[in-house]
């Protein structure tokens, strides 16, 4: 199984906080075993590459102390999953079995919401 992990405040690895949408393109690409680390404020939206060779199952986490994050796949446009979470938690997991190819990994802030994620 791969597992990706999104984690606050234990990360080197600093992505630019600059929203996707403001930039037109995405945050960078997600490796399997190598968490990102990001400051999002409420209505921000970050996308991320992910590229599978191979049917896998993934696990995504997106953990944040201070906000409550959401998380989808997305592949051609198409969201084939998702962890909306609808109870407000500080820590959300996704695990999906996606076949080979190229998804965009989208992560936002509930409303009123800011901090690292």
């Amino acid at each position: 199984m791969r597992r990706l992990i999104l984690l606050a405040g234990l990360l080197t690895a600093l992505l630019a906080a600059v929203p996707a949408g403001a930039q037109g393109g995405t945050n960078g690409t997600l490796t399997a075993g190598q968490p990102s680390s990001m400051q999002m404020v409420s209505g921000d939206v970050f996308l991320f590459d992910y590229v599978l060779e191979q049917t896998s199952q993934v696990t995504f986490q997106v953990i944040s102390g201070t906000a409550q994050p959401t998380i989808s796949i997305q592949r051609d446009g198409v969201e084939v999953a998702a962890e909306l979470n609808p109870g407000g938690a500080f820590a959300i997991e996704l695990t999906s079995i996606l076949s080979s190819g190229r998804y965009v990994i989208e992560v936002q802030l509930g409303v009123g919401g800011m901090g690292a994620v």
